[in-house]
């Protein structure tokens, strides 16, 4: 295994190679859905919620600056609701990482565009996980990197992790773990 293989040293994001078991997962993604619920909950005036919003970015972002930088702005974009929305949705479909990034680029900046692709059911999301699965195979050809390692967007309603799944709802968050 390289270098090139993990999210880095120190980083606590651990080696990207090694398969998670179910339970992990679902830890995961039961803190994840925490945190969704906890800053739709929280009163925005209290101190508490200003570590909410940079953690769901830093899970999302997987270590990755560009992605760190697109969900802040995002952020600052969109109302609360759309916001967390938006992070919920890329939970959702697995886009992480440098995917997210990518939708940004792909969106030329405009948190809006990115959540209402995020929202279709039609051709637009489509294009989107055509254009994330290719960047994704690019940099890894171009970065030595095996196949699969800069991530894909999780096209199937049906998620592995999750068993069967229904598509979020509108932030009522309606969490699907």
């Amino acid at each position: 295994m390289s270098c090139k293989s993990c999210g880095g040293c120190f980083t606590g994001s651990g080696c990207i190679t090694t398969k998670k078991s179910s339970d992990k997962i679902q830890q995961t993604n039961e803190r994840f859905s925490a945190l969704l619920q906890l800053a739709s909950t929280s009163n925005t005036t209290t101190s508490d919620h200003d570590h909410i919003i940079p953690t769901i970015t830093a899970e999302l972002a997987r270590n990755n600056y560009s992605s760190q930088v697109s969900l802040l702005e995002a952020h600052s974009q969109l109302s609360l609701e759309d916001f967390l929305e938006l992070a919920q949705l890329y939970w959702f479909y697995d886009i992480r990482g440098f995917l997210i990034a990518w939708t940004w680029e792909y969106h030329k900046g405009n948190a809006i565009q990115c959540l209402e692709a995020m929202r279709d059911q039609g051709n637009q999301k489509l294009l989107l996980w055509d254009y994330l699965d290719g960047q994704a195979e690019i940099h890894e050809t171009f970065n030595g990197l095996e196949l699969g390692m800069a991530g894909r967007v999780k096209r199937d309603p049906t998620n592995k992790w999750f068993g069967k799944i229904e598509m979020p709802t509108s932030l009522g968050l309606a969490f699907w773990i």
